[in-house]
């Protein structure tokens, strides 16, 4: 009796084995079918590294045939951190391009580790504006002229873009510089997008305009952010492309008037 009584608890647990593997198989299957994700997609983000100490950063441009300089305080295992942050996405999670390109560009513009350098470069372009008593347009034009005049570095690694804290150091490529400005427009209310030319793999930066004459760029004023140019400059580069993605950024609703 207790053979058959072994023999029948033996049994009982290959069939709940048995039916536990079907049912992980069965939840298996179905995540692949239906592109559900057992894991969060996850994007570049800065980690502290190295010594606690302040560096000060001056960056020159010119607005107006005026020379500006703006010096801010950042910290330096900050810096480190933000050069040593893998650049790459994982992704697990089926996503449109839209939301993938927005999610990741979004994590190099608004990681909270750059809260401080964004109130802190907001608080010097503020004195340029209240000194020069620049209305919400020339506001624009005065911080676009300030990321303008940041070195252009081309990423030579091709592994992804680069947080603005990187940028203000050491200069930064089109999609770089554009997150760069993203961040400092979006501080300030304005309603700004960032501008995707995949077939030339080009990045810019759309701000918000004030007429109700939507244009080509959907209701945004194009801004080139690797060479000194006007707002609604349009380089060669892009000139015929037609196939681009306009991403919005931020609740701002300040905007910019022809």
């Amino acid at each position: 009796m207790a053979l058959n009584s072994d023999k029948k608890t033996i049994r009982l647990q290959y069939l709940i084995l048995l039916a536990v593997a079907i049912a992980v198989a069965l939840f298996l299957f179905f995540v692949v079918i239906s592109g559900i994700s057992v894991r969060d997609n996850e994007y570049p983000s800065i980690s502290a590294k190295g010594d606690y100490s302040i560096i000060n950063v001056t960056n020159n441009f010119t607005y107006l045939s005026v020379h500006h300089s703006v010096t801010i305080p950042v910290r330096n295992d900050l810096i480190l951190g933000a050069m040593d942050a893998k650049k790459e996405a994982h992704i697990f999670e089926k996503r449109s391009p839209e939301d993938m390109m927005e999610m990741y560009y979004g994590a190099f513009i608004y990681d909270p580790a750059q809260t401080t350098m964004y109130d802190n470069l907001c608080f010097a372009l503020n004195e340029i504006r209240i000194g020069k008593d620049l209305s919400d347009t020339e506001y624009v034009e005065c911080i676009s002229a300030f990321v303008q005049s940041i070195p252009y570095r081309g990423n030579i690694s091709d592994t992804g873009g680069g947080f603005p804290i990187e940028t203000i150091v050491y200069g930064g490529d089109c999609d770089s510089k554009s997150a760069l400005l993203i961040g400092l427009l979006s501080h300030e209310g304005y309603n700004v997008s960032m501008m995707i030319f995949p077939e030339v793999r080009h990045s810019a930066v759309g701000i918000g305009r004030s007429d109700e004459n939507k244009g080509r760029f959907s209701g945004y004023e194009y801004i080139e952010t690797t060479t000194i140019s006007p707002v609604g400059f349009v380089p060669e580069i892009v000139d015929d492309v037609n196939d681009f993605y306009i991403i919005r950024y931020g609740e701002g609703e300040r905007c910019y008037s022809l």
